[in-house]
């Protein structure tokens, strides 16, 4: 990070409080990734990067949500949709319209999360990327509000995704990652 520090590359210093806020997460620091991400943040402001701006807000809003602070996490999804409008990022609003669903669950409003997320399904394209995540999500907000057999149909479909992600990469290592996925 240093080095990208010195040549004056705040982008790409950026990147790495964005790894280093996952880091943190996972070491049990949520509050300490926080601000990471908020500092990166700061750095892409003005860069003309809003492709990485959006990805650290996305990531931002989902923190802020797994710590409950949906104020926090409403703010970041709605910077992040604005910017990812103001750059034409279409596939990537369709990931940021699951994670606004989430918010809406979180915020006691299960029937209107679902149906985010539906619309975000609906609108899956081969190009969106982390499409896995959004059948995830889908799942949990189905589970919400008690639609079992859509929550079964949705699981399978983020497992099979997931699956296809992985297809290239060592059997341990695929094992590994499908166990992480949350049940």
């Amino acid at each position: 990070m240093d080095l990208f520090a010195d040549m004056g590359d705040q982008a790409r210093v950026a990147q790495c409080q964005d790894i280093m806020a996952g880091i943190e997460v996972r070491a049990g620091h949520p509050d300490k990734a926080v601000r990471l991400l908020e500092e990166s943040l700061e750095k892409l402001e003005g860069s003309g990067d809003l492709n990485l701006e959006v990805q650290h807000l996305r990531s931002l809003a989902l923190l802020e949500l797994d710590m409950g602070d949906t104020d926090s996490a409403l703010t970041a999804i709605d910077r992040a949709e604005q910017a990812a409008a103001d750059a034409g990022l279409d596939d990537v609003a369709i990931d940021l319209l699951s994670v606004r669903g989430l918010i809406e669950i979180r915020l006691g409003r299960g029937v209107e999360g679902l149906e985010l997320i539906r619309r975000a399904v609906e609108q899956l394209t081969p190009g969106v990327e982390r499409r896995y995540l959004i059948h995830h999500r889908h799942s949990i907000a189905a589970r919400a509000v008690g639609e079992e057999e859509e929550v079964r149909r949705a699981a399978l479909r983020a497992s099979s995704e997931l699956n296809d992600v992985l297809l290239g990469l060592d059997v341990d290592v695929r094992r590994r990652a499908m166990e992480m996925v949350p049940a």
